[in-house]
């Protein structure tokens, strides 16, 4: 994992070391008091977890007892939910104040499970199935238990990831045949249960995509990463649709694995790699792009990661 400090400009520092060891970082995720950095496993087995210090260097922390694919934290803090596509289930834990986590109840999903996401509120955990191309939708409970609500369809294939956005609408990755799709659904503010809105076109194959959906935190604005650029929106706050606000294209025949907008809502960050200078092998890049007050993306420079790497992943941790 390599780790950088992000300047004012919205430039990156390397911090020092410039990178630890990791398994698999393109599922890493901070909690929501910026104290911990949680990445699964080999083949998601227990996660590794890392204190983040005032600096932003991180430290390995003992760690936690709970395995899975990737981990969606309450905004609070307060309580973390994990799936596993081993048993196909959903656990939600306590984080406690030293980092560890405390298993509070374990509940059934759908057929090989992928990520969560939970709401705004808290009060709603959303798991995306792969194989039966489902959402189980969830309850949280003040103490943290988890209760199934129902699941959907999503009316394709691959439902990952899942995102929130800022106006309290679930986004999901859809795949069909011959395109890659976004779909858009409400969420019930009483019970929780999603209903379909609308499906939104963002690749046409053989372009691949999407593979990562986020928001500025107005919610005015959304980026999708397609395998040829960042397709950009406007987005209607009061029903949530997507109107298309033009592309950005990678460079030097390049991909975006995965994107992202920074804590202060000012820079959109782009994961890939690019192509070498003779046009052979492959360079891990992070991308950098200012967002501009129309939405649309200036490029701000990029990192190299160095020969033979990919960058596949990121998170932010505002101290």
């Amino acid at each position: 994992m390599a780790q950088f400090q992000l300047e004012g400009n919205g430039t990156l520092t390397a911090l020092n070391p410039p990178a630890l060891a990791s398994v698999l970082p393109n599922f890493l995720a901070v909690d929501p008091t910026n104290q911990y950095l949680f990445v699964p496993g080999e083949d998601f087995g227990t996660f590794s977890e890392f204190g983040i210090g005032t600096n932003g260097n991180l430290a390995p922390t003992p760690a936690p007892a709970a395995a899975g694919n990737s981990v969606a934290f309450t905004p609070s803090g307060e309580f973390a939910i994990i799936v596993s596509p081993f048993d196909n289930t959903v656990t939600s834990y306590r984080l406690e104040a030293t980092g560890a986590l405390s298993a509070i109840n374990t509940v059934a999903t759908g057929r090989v499970p992928w990520g969560a996401v939970v709401d705004g509120s808290g009060r709603f955990a959303y798991v995306a199935n792969l194989d039966d191309d489902t959402i189980s939708e969830y309850t949280i409970s003040r103490g943290g238990v988890l209760a199934p609500v129902g699941s959907i369809s999503v009316g394709g294939f691959n439902p990952s990831p899942l995102v929130v956005s800022p106006q309290g609408f679930l986004y999901c990755r859809v795949g069909n045949p011959g395109s890659g799709s976004v779909a858009d659904f409400a969420i019930n503010p009483f019970t929780g249960a999603l209903t379909f809105l609308g499906t939104y076109v963002t690749s046409i194959q053989p372009q691949g995509g999407p593979s990562w959906i986020s928001f500025d935190l107005t919610g005015r604005n959304a980026y999708i990463g397609n395998t040829g650029g960042i397709a950009q929106f406007r987005v209607n706050r009061a029903t949530g649709a997507l109107i298309s606000n033009g592309t950005t294209v990678t460079p030097n025949n390049g991909v975006y694995l995965w994107g992202g907008v920074d804590p202060s809502g000012r820079f959109l960050f782009g994961a890939g790699a690019e192509a070498g200078p003779d046009g052979k092998g492959f360079y891990g890049t992070i991308s950098r792009f200012i967002i501009n007050g129309n939405g649309r993306l200036t490029p701000n420079g990029s990192v190299s990661l160095g020969a033979n790497t990919i960058a596949d992943g990121f998170a932010f941790a505002q101290r």
